[in-house]
């Protein structure tokens, strides 16, 4: 395995507060869906021989505190940090993360569903509030990790609203990927979509990422320069189906779309490849545009 990733027994040491200079390998903690409690999570941030860690995963399931999240705003232990996906919170969560910081070296967001059992008021306040992080402003990538399932399509309407009136917070941010979560005709008319350069879209389920497609087309003033299709289709025994008719939705839009050729570059959804990628081929060439073969596998 990946030395560099820190898991068990590691991730039980490091939890539990020691120190050790083999930590200074690990490049990536999730604790995901693990059952911490502040106080370890704490443990985990404030530990000095993690000077190299560059992802961290805060984790679903977690009974994170505002303590917590204050120590991660501040901690003088983590220089390396550029990449912090977030997931259960509330208001007051969020507002410990704003103020003074020393997450200098952040570049990269992962924002998950913040828990069940919020009213739309209140999913409207975390988000709002969560925006208002002054580390926002070098923040260059933020992945909407927000899906259908649990509160996905409320917390999703909430979170691109949020977005969309933060974006003077975010002017650094220049690709944006967009999760399985209804909310994304609340970019439609934001000042975001004149400063991204690359817009991915992470479902294949959801009419929103076509139309927004089609949205962009008919106002070309965005600066959106890659649209990442390679997530767009996923695969399994039970969803194949769908991911079939994603793909070859979102090729059918793009074959329709009249500028095609504002875009410098289209990464195409993965899968088998079929007889409509062709006629895509044949008018991405006319408009210049390069079409790159989805990263992703079967």
């Amino acid at each position: 395995g990946d030395v560099r990733v820190a898991l068990k027994p590691w991730l039980n040491d490091l939890l539990q507060g020691a120190t050790s200079p083999k930590f200074e390998l690990a490049r990536r903690v999730q604790c995901n869906g693990l059952g911490l409690n502040g106080t370890i999570l704490t443990h985990l941030v404030e530990n000095p021989t993690l000077v190299n860690l560059r992802e961290l995963d805060v984790g679903q399931a977690n009974n994170a505190t505002q303590t917590f999240y204050k120590k991660l705003r501040t901690s003088r232990h983590l220089p390396s940090l550029d990449t912090l996906t977030l997931r259960t919170m509330s208001v007051k969560h969020a507002g410990a993360l704003c103020g003074e910081h020393t997450l200098d070296t952040l570049r990269w967001v992962t924002l998950g569903y913040p828990g069940d059992g919020y009213t739309t008021s209140e999913l409207d306040a975390i988000y709002s509030r969560l925006f208002e992080a002054t580390w926002w402003t070098q923040i260059e990538g933020l992945n909407l990790q927000l899906s259908r399932m649990r509160s996905g399509i409320v917390s999703g309407i909430d979170a691109y609203g949020a977005l969309s009136s933060a974006a003077g917070n975010l002017p650094s941010l220049r690709h944006l990927v967009l999760g399985d979560a209804g909310g994304v005709e609340k970019l439609f008319d934001s000042p975001l979509l004149t400063q991204l350069d690359r817009l991915s879209f992470h479902t294949c389920r959801h009419p929103a990422g076509i139309e927004l497609l089609r949205h962009l087309d008919e106002h070309s003033g965005h600066s959106i320069q890659v649209i990442d299709l390679s997530r767009s289709a996923f695969h399994s025994y039970a969803l194949d189906r769908y991911a079939h008719h994603g793909k070859r939705a979102y090729i059918e839009c793009l074959l329709d779309l009249k500028n095609l050729d504002v875009y410098d570059e289209i990464v195409l959804p993965g899968g088998e490849r079929d007889e409509i990628e062709g006629a895509l081929e044949s008018r991405a060439k006319d408009a210049g545009v390069v079409l790159t073969p989805s990263p992703m596998r079967r």
